[in-house]
């Protein structure tokens, strides 16, 4: 599944925003935030928020996810309703006409954000930067994009994360083969980029492998 971050021009500096000559950022000015949603949309959005910080939706919340995984059908309603607000699409090809329409008519780029995370073996982790691949070529020829996404456990196991930034230890002493390859397909991600003149971002996810991930991100 494809999250579209919809990026307002007026919110990025313009030394990230391919040389366009834009106003610096003005995170007070909600109009150019929600600048690509319509009063229908806003009021829909509201409620689904509102719904989802109720005590009830955080009391049974989980339980109504794991009945909705074990029975499909019970899926339908809530998925064409939370997927609009949280999801771009299921495939690429699927986010194109928002991609499009939010830039042509909107003037807002948007952060593809490939909503993969976590693993349970090797294999998994090695499918993860494939797709993540082809996320970042999909990107590279599509004007509607600047960033693309990723989150760090989609490329490593959030233990040797964990493990690699705990006590502020050099990641070389707690798992050497593992740190490699987590740079291995974190480099090779990037170098992917590069190639294809896309910008990257890494999502922080939880505080315990910030120090890790801040660490491969400034390297």
């Amino acid at each position: 599944t494809m999250i579209v971050r919809p990026v307002s021009f007026r919110y990025i500096k313009p030394i990230i925003t391919r040389n366009l000559s834009l106003n610096s950022p003005n995170f007070n000015n909600h109009h150019h935030s929600f600048k690509s949603s319509s009063n229908e949309d806003l009021i829909k959005h509201g409620v689904v928020f509102k719904l989802m910080s109720t005590d009830l939706a955080k009391k049974y919340g989980s339980t109504a996810i794991d009945l909705m995984l074990k029975y499909p059908l019970l899926a339908v309603i809530p998925k064409f309703i939370l997927s609009q607000q949280f999801s771009g699409g299921e495939t690429l090809s699927a986010t194109s006409p928002l991609l499009e329409s939010l830039y042509s008519k909107k003037g807002v780029s948007s952060v593809l954000d490939l909503a993969n995370e976590g693993g349970e073996t090797e294999a998994e982790l090695n499918r993860n930067v494939e797709q993540l691949s082809e996320v970042i070529r999909f990107s590279g020829n599509n004007r509607g994009v600047s960033f693309v996404a990723f989150k760090a456990t989609s490329v490593c196991f959030f233990s040797d994360l964990k493990t690699f930034s705990k006590n502020g230890q050099s990641p070389l002493m707690n798992n050497e083969r593992a740190y490699a390859q987590f740079l291995e397909r974190t480099n090779q991600l990037f170098d992917l980029a590069s190639s294809h003149g896309q910008k990257m971002l890494i999502d922080a996810e939880q505080s315990f492998i910030h120090p890790v991930v801040d660490k491969v991100g400034k390297d």
